[in-house]
């Protein structure tokens, strides 16, 4: 009797064995995306986001907005600009404008970008006071 239970214990340890490095069968979506390399998890997140902004009508635009707030980290500037009673951010490199201040005029000239409630500006060229600033090489 002993020898049926401890063969019936180990059959069901093999067997659970077995059933843990399978993992779970049948076409299950999380454990899809749990299983998935990060790398690819991370393409296909780019990969969405590309066909949401190509989707939008991304053509250059010119248009000239007031600078509401500046925040200064050690590389860039983001510049929140408001076009048209409409808030964009700008990310700037820190070398190219460092002398921009709030509540002063400045022209943009690139791409609306607005994905779910955020709205970017990606300038090719930015006009303030008397500098033009050519974005395209960053």
């Amino acid at each position: 009797m002993k020898k049926v239970f401890l063969s019936f214990f180990i059959g069901i340890l093999l067997v659970g064995s077995l059933f843990a490095q399978v993992g779970p069968t049948g076409g299950a979506p999380m454990s899809q995306v749990q299983n998935q390399d990060p790398d690819n998890q991370m393409f296909q997140v780019q990969e969405r986001l590309q066909e949401r902004v190509l989707s939008q009508d991304v053509s250059p635009v010119s248009v000239t907005g007031t600078v509401k707030t500046i925040v200064d980290d050690d590389v860039s500037l983001t510049l929140s600009v408001e076009v048209d009673s409409e808030i964009y951010s700008v990310r700037v490199p820190k070398n190219l404008l460092d002398n921009v201040k709030a509540g002063e005029s400045i022209e943009l000239t690139g791409y609306k970008v607005i994905i779910n409630d955020n709205k970017n500006f990606v300038p090719l060229e930015i006009k303030y006071q008397d500098r033009i600033v050519n974005m395209q090489r960053y």
